[in-house]
């Protein structure tokens, strides 16, 4: 019995078509004039401080650089696009490494108020439905039961909306 051609061949396709996938990365390729006026080709982009005019050739979806001195030294700042090139660096980069720490404590501490603020609704709600007899905020009364029963739905809601 002979096997069929076609398993092989499709089997042979599929596997060149994979290969091919794996290889589209190499045609990443950049084209620049270097200090000297020699042409480079290179899969990595030319070096900081090359001129944008004497780069000649860029892989597709790759951004601009834009140069920005930073204490004196030369700092590769991205940018998306020319007119972003003009924006201020502090704009084209995106928030800094401080920025984005002081984001993450920020958003920590936020986190933890809420947590403490739950954790007092939960205790405030406990006490109301506990039956002890409770002043009122506004006038130092003792709660009816009316104003005791609008208080837990107010907590309630409370909890409901911003606690986990």
């Amino acid at each position: 019995m002979q096997s069929h051609p076609a398993p092989f061949f499709l089997r042979a396709l599929v596997a060149s078509v994979a290969l091919a996938c794996f290889a589209l990365p190499a045609f990443a390729q950049w084209k620049w004039k270097d200090a000297n006026g020699k042409i480079q080709y290179s899969d990595l982009p030319p070096p900081p401080g090359t001129p944008d005019a004497n780069i000649l050739q860029r892989p597709a979806g790759t951004q601009l650089g834009v140069m920005v001195l930073k204490d004196g030294k030369p700092v590769n700042v991205a940018a998306s696009a020319p007119a972003a090139a003009s924006a201020p660096a502090r704009k084209a980069s995106g928030p800094g490494k401080d920025e984005l720490e002081a984001l993450a404590k920020q958003k920590a501490d936020q986190a933890a108020q809420k947590r403490d603020n739950c954790a007092v609704a939960r205790g405030n709600l406990a006490t109301l439905q506990s039956g002890v007899r409770m002043r009122s905020g506004t006038d130092g009364a003792i709660m009816d039961d009316d104003q005791r029963a609008q208080a837990i739905e107010r907590t309630q809601r409370i909890i409901t909306s911003d606690c986990i």
